[in-house]
């Protein structure tokens, strides 16, 4: 969550906090802000109620289904590419794709993760969230970039675009050299 904040896209923030209860240590864990209608709304406007929220990238309601038709249509010709950014924040979704396959995360794209739109008060555009990504950096053996399920499912219709893919290409370029926000020294 906090790598995705460095990439310039709000974030949920945490502490981590020793938890005890009656007097029985229960260990170390993340006191984090939920993902909920009243977080997006809150931090980035409109009404709790026009939050259109796809918990753990299961499936997401009939913007997300929207967004997938036009995803699923010519997404090659510059109009459809076009038409897909009406409904998803194409930088924000970049480098959240960028940060999972840097992470080499083990349990994603199909979970752990939160995508959410506002097509009533907000601009309508899907946004990514990081969640639930304590297995990361450690195996780099998982080779998420062909996945199909949850985020990977726009990724792999976007990534057959040359806009997308310049697109992410930059995104590439400003993160991970010249003192980006997952370069080794960052």
């Amino acid at each position: 969550k906090q790598s995705m904040g460095d990439l310039g896209h709000p974030t949920s923030h945490g502490n981590f906090v020793h938890l005890y209860v009656n007097g029985l240590y229960f260990g170390l864990h993340n006191l984090t802000e939920r993902l909920e209608d009243d977080f997006f709304a809150e931090h980035l406007g409109g009404e709790n109620e026009h939050w259109e929220i796809n918990k753990d990238l299961s499936g997401g309601g009939s913007r997300w289904s929207q967004m997938m038709t036009i995803a699923n249509g010519n997404i090659t010709d510059n109009t459809t590419y076009n038409s897909i950014k009406d409904y998803l924040d194409v930088e924000n979704f970049a480098d959240y794709m960028l940060l999972h396959f840097y992470a080499d995360s083990e349990d994603w794209p199909h979970h752990n993760g939160y995508a959410a739109a506002n097509p009533v008060s907000g601009d309508g555009k899907y946004r990514f969230w990081c969640w639930d990504q304590e297995i990361v950096l450690d195996k780099y053996a998982w080779n998420r970039y062909d996945h199909a399920g949850g985020a990977g499912a726009p990724f792999q219709r976007l990534r057959l675009s040359d806009e997308f893919r310049i697109l992410f290409a930059d995104r590439v370029r400003r993160h991970m050299f010249n003192g980006g926000a997952i370069t080794e020294q960052a």
